[in-house]
């Protein structure tokens, strides 16, 4: 099997892997860890397939998790940092995974983001200090951003 080296960010206890950066490695990640645990644990597997498709996406990855995460810019509001699916594994929820992927978006120091319809990420999203601001456009999930101030945690 072919060695993918991803890229640690100091002080981090995440790997990142981008597009950009090593595509072969963010595919062979994306086709050997996300897809068969997204599977596994029915978390939009279906969704998932196509993902990697898009421009700007990238993954943080530990061995508690993985989280898909997207960048973009919106023309009134600037850039921003949307967290688009998490999953952590159960053996491991509630040990701070989540909050390690929301210290990385916020390095970023851009606007931070996030949809979901899953009660759980409501209470994570919740406590880290993230607000409802709405609903998405079809009207199935909910929508939050990041209100505090832009530091790591």
């Amino acid at each position: 099997m072919l060695a993918v080296q991803p890229v640690k960010a100091p002080e981090s206890e995440l790997s990142l892997y981008t597009q950009g950066g090593d595509r072969r490695g963010f595919d062979l990640c994306y086709t050997n860890v996300i897809l068969p645990t997204a599977k596994e644990y029915d978390f939009y597997p279906l969704y998932l397939r196509a993902f990697r498709l898009l421009p700007h996406s990238y993954m943080y990855i530990n061995e508690k998790g993985w989280a898909l995460v997207l960048q973009g810019v919106d023309p009134d509001k600037g850039p921003y940092v949307e967290i688009k699916y998490i999953l952590v594994y159960p053996q491991y929820r509630r040990q701070g995974f989540f909050r390690a992927v929301h210290n990385e978006c916020a390095r970023t120091g851009k606007r931070i983001v996030a949809t979901t319809e899953k009660s759980c990420m409501v209470r994570a999203l919740h406590a880290l200090g993230y607000e409802c601001y709405g609903k998405t456009s079809d009207k199935r999930e909910l929508q939050f951003r990041y209100t505090k101030n832009l530091q790591t945690q």
